[in-house]
């Protein structure tokens, strides 16, 4: 799928969040900054991925901490 000016696959992007998360260098509520910043995704696209990555978690029953 087509996310900002990139080809990028949901897994791909659900994985650069999880290495994101691992790295503890920012709190994941800036996490669709970052997207937007190093991978070239839309606000919204950045949000978009963000929140379904959330609902991973959630399924999961993990939290986010």
């Amino acid at each position: 799928m087509k996310y900002g000016t990139k080809d990028f696959t949901i897994e791909a992007l659900f994985r650069f969040l999880d290495n994101l998360r691992e790295s503890g260098q920012i709190n994941m509520f800036g996490a669709p900054k970052v997207m937007e910043q190093h991978l070239g995704l839309s606000s919204q696209e950045a949000k978009d991925v963000w929140v379904a990555w959330t609902e991973t978690y959630k399924e999961e029953g993990e939290g986010l901490e």
